[in-house]
Order: C-alpha cells, then sequence, then structure tokens
C-alpha cells in the first residue's frame, strides 16, 4: 500500500520537490498511526454478569489496600512463579491464582477466544477517581514477549491512553466500561506505552483492572535461585548473568543495578546499607577524582560490566575541579561532555547529579570558595534539565536550617556554619545517604524539580 500511494503522488506533474516530500511524508506519518492502532483492540461486555461476580468475590479476597494516588497491586501466579520489576522493587512475590476460580474461568476463556496461552494475572485497584498509573510499558524481561495482554477492566469506567514512542503522540483513548477488554499485541510494548489518568468524578468510583499475562519459560530451580538470591542477606539482589544454557535452552536474568560514582563524597557512602536488601548498588566512586576520572570509572565499569544492566547512576563530581579549573568555562566544558558520555554509555539509565556542599567560613577566603560551589551547582542543574537528568539537592541541608534572608552576603559566617561531611562522619554522612537512598528507592523521575 505504501508503495502504490508513493509512485501515485509522484505521478503529480504540479507538485514541487518540496511538496512531493511533505505529502510522502504525511502519508509514513498515516500509516504509522494506522500500524500503531491496530495493534490494539477493545472488546465492551467481554464476560456476563454471573461470571463478572465471580471475578469481583475473588478481587475483594486479596484484601487490596485503598490509596488515592496510586492503585494497589498484586502478583497472581503458580507460588513458584513471581513477578519480577525492572524497577527497585525486583520481586513481586505471587499469591496462587489456582485459588481464585472467577480469575482462572476468565483466563481461561481469553486463551481459547484469542488462542494465546497466558497463565498470570496482575490485579490493580483504583480506589477512587484520583487514583491513576504513570506512562509505563509492560515490557519486564520476564515475560513472554510472543503472547498478547489482556486487560480486563471491573467496575467503574476510566481511560486508557495509548502514546507512541517516536513523538509521543497519543494514539488512542479507550474508554474502559465494566466487563470490557483491551487486548495489546504481542509487539504493543516496543512501539508504546500506555497510563490512565486521574479524573475528578463524585460518588464512589472502584475500578478492579485485570492484566492477564504470559510468563517466560523458565525451570522452577532458576525461579527459585531468583528468590533466594533476593531474600538473602548476603546477597539481596538478583546477581544472575545472561547465560544461555545450550542443554536446557534457559537464559538467566540480566543483573540490574544502581552505579554510584564520582568522589570522595559518594565513596564514603555504604552500597549496602543505601540498597536496604533491594537492589543491588555498586560504587565506584573514589575520592580525589575530577570530571575526567569520573568518566574513566563509567567507561570502565561499562567495558568490564558489558551484560550488567544500569538502571539508575547517582554521580557526586565538581568539589575537586574548583582547585583546578575556571568554574565559569571549563567546567561547564567538561561537565557537558561528562553528561554526553552518559546519554552514549547508558541511554535508559536514570540519571541523578548531586550538587555540591557549602563549605563552611572558618577561614579568610571560604566565602569565595562557596560563590564558586554556587556557580558549579548552577551549571549542574541547568544542564540536568536539559538533559532530562534529576538533581540531589545536597547544598541546602548542610545549611543553617533557618537563615536570615537580610544576610549582606556569603561573607557572614552564620549562612555556612552548618554540618560538614568531611570533619565528622556520624554528623554529615548520614544526611548526605537519606538523599541517595531516597533517590534509588523512588520511582518518581521529575527532571524540572530538585528532591
Amino acid at each position: 500500500m505504501t508503495f502504490v500511494l508513493k509512485d501515485t503522488v509522484k505521478q503529480l506533474p504540479d507538485a514541487s520537490t518540496k511538496e512531493l516530500k511533505h505529502i510522502l511524508s504525511v502519508i509514513d506519518k498515516l500509516l504509522e498511526f494506522r500500524r500503531l492502532n491496530d495493534l490494539l483492540d477493545y472488546y465492551p461486555g467481554v464476560i456476563d454478569n454471573a461470571l463478572a461476580e465471580e471475578v469481583h468475590k475473588d478481587c475483594l479476597s486479596l484484601n487490596l489496600s485503598d490509596s488515592k494516588r496510586k492503585p494497589d497491586a498484586q502478583w497472581l501466579s503458580k507460588v513458584d512463579k513471581p513477578y519480577i520489576y525492572k524497577d527497585t522493587n525486583p520481586i513481586h512475590h505471587a499469591e496462587d491464582i489456582t485459588l481464585l476460580p472467577g480469575i482462572c474461568k476468565v483466563m481461561e476463556q481469553f486463551n481459547e477466544q484469542f488462542s494465546c496461552k497466558l497463565d498470570s494475572c496482575l490485579v490493580l485497584k483504583y480506589s477512587s477517581s484520583s487514583s491513576a498509573t504513570s506512562l509505563h510499558a509492560d515490557d519486564e524481561i520476564n515475560l513472554d514477549t510472543s503472547q498478547p495482554i489482556c486487560n480486563l477492566s471491573l467496575g467503574h469506567t476510566r481511560n486508557i491512553e495509548f502514546v507512541a514512542n517516536s513523538g509521543g503522540k497519543l494514539v488512542r483513548e479507550i474508554p474502559m466500561e465494566d466487563k470490557s477488554l483491551v487486548l495489546m499485541k504481542p509487539s504493543t510494548q516496543k512501539v508504546m506505552k500506555h497510563k490512565v489518568r486521574a479524573v475528578k468524578a463524585e460518588g464512589p468510583s472502584i475500578r478492579y483492572s485485570l492484566s492477564f499475562r504470559a510468563l517466560a519459560k523458565r525451570s522452577s530451580t532458576l525461579l527459585k535461585n531468583e528468590i533466594t538470591a533476593t531474600t538473602s542477606d548476603s546477597n539481596p539482589t538478583l546477581t544472575n548473568s545472561p547465560v544461555h544454557t545450550a542443554d536446557s535452552g534457559i537464559d538467566t536474568l540480566p543483573k540490574h543495578v544502581c552505579l554510584i560514582a564520582g568522589d570522595s563524597y559518594a565513596a564514603r557512602l555504604d552500597p549496602v546499607k543505601l540498597g536496604r536488601r533491594t537492589v543491588e548498588v555498586v560504587s565506584v566512586a573514589k575520592g580525589g577524582t575530577n570530571v575526567n576520572h569520573v568518566m574513566d570509572q563509567l567507561k570502565d565499569y561499562k567495558t568490564n560490566n558489558s551484560s550488567v544492566v544500569v538502571e539508575k547512576i547517582c554521580i557526586s563530581v565538581g568539589t575537586n575541579d574548583l582547585r583546578y579549573l575556571d568554574v565559569a568555562h571549563n567546567f561547564k566544558f567538561k561537565f557537558k561532555s561528562l553528561c554526553s558520555m552518559i546519554k552514549e554509555l547508558y541511554p535508559l539509565a536514570k540519571v541523578y547529579f548531586q550538587l555540591l556542599l557549602p563549605l563552611p567560613c572558618r577561614n579568610r577566603f571560604d566565602w569565595k570558595t562557596n560563590s564558586d560551589i554556587m556557580i558549579l551547582n548552577r551549571i549542574i542543574v541547568n544542564e540536568s534539565i536539559f538533559r532530562r537528568f534529576h538533581v540531589l539537592d545536597a547544598f541546602q541541608p548542610f545549611c543553617m536550617r533557618f537563615r536570615n534572608p537580610s544576610l549582606p552576603d556569603l561573607r557572614d559566617n552564620r549562612l555556612f556554619n552548618g554540618k560538614n561531611i568531611h570533619p565528622s562522619e556520624t554528623r554529615g554522612i548520614g544526611v548526605l545517604a537519606k538523599l541517595y537512598i531516597r533517590a534509588i528507592h523512588s520511582n518518581f523521575f521529575d527532571p524540572f524539580t530538585l528532591q
């Protein structure tokens, strides 16, 4: 169809080359939009009232909590098949789906109706109209990508929006009515993301979303190892590297980590304590490093751990550059190079830059150093907003809690007479660690606000 349309356009005698290119681009966009739209199917009233009542009873038996902003979730599968997320909660332990007969009947109906092999279900409870899910794709590594995902909706009508990965334009908005189904075909997660917005509504608006999925086939031994590795004190997260076994034909899961890089501020933090037994944190930070050293840290880790998936990167840089660089020009140039390299090496990682800490005014010219620190922090913030990176504001927590806005300038010792990380680890490290823990364990990501 594409070639026929293009050949027809080329035969237009009065159109210029520029006009032809524009027409062809419009046709390509229309065809792409149609292709994306064809990946979604909507089925109203897919189950009868009797079966809907059974499913509703099963959902109530899960005792999901009420949350105004975020829906509560429960993974249903066989006992030895947990759901493995890509975010900071690696494993969502499952309830036995075979104990919920209504949900099992629906799953069997979908398998027969759509000729698929669904075996698990993620149940979400939207307690109010303000409960919502952000833009995401159901592309977790333990899902069978050759199978569709069937989303059954029970209760209050809510709209689900599908957005194209290329361009970010809305492809389709579907009002999911009671007992309706949205079927996402196998390749949907690769080209589109979806979300459920919060809306304003009066009265009760409880809705259950049952997302039926198929797990990738793996041996029960491997699954037990995954659970053991996650709950073990000695090895708190998944540590399997992507290795293919020729005899069994099984691919183990890649290792997911949060990477800490930078100077002595980051080097003093304990990776094990930062991980809190749910995230594997790896630190390559070292005292005395500048921008160039941090670039080497990230390059070396990528070279030596090419199979590891780095989900988040927390970086502390700039303190040691104050001694050697002109903060108005050289640091900005080198910092831009660091950001470009991160985008190239870790395009999918969420990046957090720690702002520089203030220096307590104990010597004659410490106020001048604090002025340079503020300039560097401004460079970090501006570049992070441009690159869609995140910023950890470590500057304010190390200043005095209550400051007089009428202070004349930076030379007033009272301005920076707060906590200092270097002389006392007991006073400073804990404050800094809380900022890193919040970044590592939070799914919130807004590059235009400071944490």
